[in-house]
């Protein structure tokens, strides 16, 4: 028994992850435009694929939540080995609101596969 128990404990141990390994690197707003008492902020979030190389049919999201609310989902498609994806998001607020008064979490959202990054969430608070 005991011996099963150590077994078990070593191989855990030794068990590397061979899923997803994907890393949300940045989520920083790059333009704001004010139009009729609103502010669009456009946000450029980047991932990058820290694993091996992703097959061709990789089915993987960046999911966006507000306060805990899923609000949207963006695609990514299969990367490469060190490859990165960019992508920009939309996000009108009133012009009133107040700097630093925001926060947008981006989460991977793996739907093939398994997800091994340490890194998978961005919180961005504007």
């Amino acid at each position: 028994m005991l011996h099963t128990v150590l077994l078990s404990i070593v191989l855990a141990q030794n068990t590397a992850c061979s899923g997803t390994d994907l890393s949300i690197n940045s989520a920083r707003v790059t333009n704001v435009s004010r139009n009729n008492g609103l502010n669009h902020y456009t946000i450029a979030v980047t991932v990058k694929n820290m694993g091996a190389g992703q097959p061709g049919n990789a089915l993987q999201f960046v999911d966006i939540y507000k306060n805990g609310e899923k609000k949207d989902a963006r695609g990514v498609p299969p990367l490469g080995s060190g490859q990165s994806y960019t992508f920009n998001y939309g996000y009108d607020r009133s012009a009133m609101a107040g700097d630093g008064t925001i926060a947008l979490d981006f989460q991977v959202d793996p739907r093939s596969g398994r997800d091994c990054s340490q890194n998978s969430s961005f919180r961005l608070t504007f």
